[in-house]
């Protein structure tokens, strides 16, 4: 029994023999966007609640009056918990795909989520989006992680649809990516700004369409002049290296962690220091 018809059975009682509730009911539920639209503040005569469609069928009399009463309790109560739905936040970790790819610089992203998973995961990986997706619980608020299986370079055709099936609100946003610009294992986190030359975020950006949103930069130190771009971030790290970014890993999901329970200023501050 799906919830849905538990709210109906709810709202209207198990008297299926009463035909002018049973009537109601069908009008009532015949279109579920309706419930969504429908003003609440007012009381509403049943030809503005349902519209001039049906108040020549309409039934009337008390029992109708309660319906309708009752009817704008359930959409209130919908509409609190569509409100809830679109507080949820996404955090989206940047990565190409593959076990050639494990370990390289261009994939902190995928590094600092699957640590964010192991922490906070909830259920089993999906394949969506062009993605793999978890779902998974921070502070008590709901948190959806997304690793786009695109490559890199066109991220954004994984994250906004994700954004959009979710409706989450761009604020809510948070992508994870490496950044040549930084010193090995430095964090940097900024609500908005330009992708400073890291593809996969500026196609997030595109895709998206504004660039205000937040992001937290790993650095992975800035290219050798003898070195191809493309080669050094797709290279892995040196052992050195690889103890710092393994330190800022775990700093980089603590501090998304921060941004989930006390914004993304708070979280700025407290770790855009180190």
């Amino acid at each position: 029994m799906n919830w849905f018809y538990c709210l109906k059975k709810w709202i209207f009682g198990k008297n299926d023999d009463d035909v002018a509730r049973a009537s109601a009911a069908d009008h009532l539920f015949a279109s579920d966007q309706d419930l969504w639209n429908e003003p609440t503040q007012n009381t509403h005569p049943a030809d503005e609640v349902f519209g001039e469609e049906f108040q020549d069928s309409m039934p009337q009399g008390p029992v109708v009056d309660q319906i309708l009463s009752n009817r704008r309790r359930a959409k209130e109560f919908l509409s609190s918990v569509e409100g809830r739905k679109s507080q949820m936040k996404l955090i989206v970790g940047l990565g190409n795909p593959g076990a050639k790819y494990v370990g390289t610089r261009h994939n902190m992203g995928y590094e600092v989520l699957a640590e964010l998973a192991k922490r906070h995961g909830n259920g089993r990986v999906k394949s969506k989006f062009q993605g793999e997706i978890m779902e998974g619980i921070i502070g008590g608020e709901k948190v959806i992680f997304l690793s786009p299986v695109t490559y890199m370079n066109l991220s954004g055709q994984c994250v906004r649809p994700c954004v959009d099936f979710f409706k989450v609100e761009r604020q809510d946003v948070l992508i994870i990516c490496d950044d040549i610009n930084l010193p090995v294992g430095k964090l940097r986190m900024r609500m908005q700004g330009s992708a400073g030359g890291q593809k996969g975020l500026a196609d997030c950006i595109r895709a998206l369409g504004s660039d205000a949103v937040t992001r937290l930069r790993i650095g992975v130190g800035e290219k050798p002049a003898s070195w191809d771009l493309a080669d050094y971030v797709l290279a892995k790290f040196n052992k050195g290296d690889r103890e710092l970014i393994d330190v800022a890993v775990q700093r980089a999901a603590d501090a998304v962690e921060s941004w989930v329970k006390e914004g993304a200023e708070r979280c700025m501050t407290r770790y855009n220091m180190g």
